[in-house]
């Protein structure tokens, strides 16, 4: 992965959790973009290249993510309290 977060592949799943749809439906707005996927045994990679020319708002979605999943990284809950290091000291 580069130093970005933006990787050269994604999996389907990756691009299904990050737009927060079904496995079908993605599929279907890819067909629809003409957007080329790898296919190895039961994954399907989808190559950046192919976003960012021919489904451009899937890509911006993508990108989004990354940058929200950075940002969070490190955060244990919706409050934005940061995760200790250890365990939680002892209550006296």
């Amino acid at each position: 992965m580069s130093r970005s977060g933006i990787r050269p592949l994604y999996t389907l799943r990756q691009i299904t959790l990050a737009l927060g749809m079904d496995r079908r439906t993605v599929l279907k707005i890819l067909e629809t973009c003409d957007v080329h996927v790898v296919r190895a045994g039961y994954r399907v990679y989808v190559p950046i290249v192919e976003l960012e020319a021919k489904a451009e708002a899937v890509w911006r979605s993508l990108q989004l993510a990354e940058r929200t999943t950075k940002r969070l990284r490190g955060r244990d809950d919706s409050y934005g309290r940061m995760r200790s290091k250890g365990p939680p000291a002892p209550h006296r």
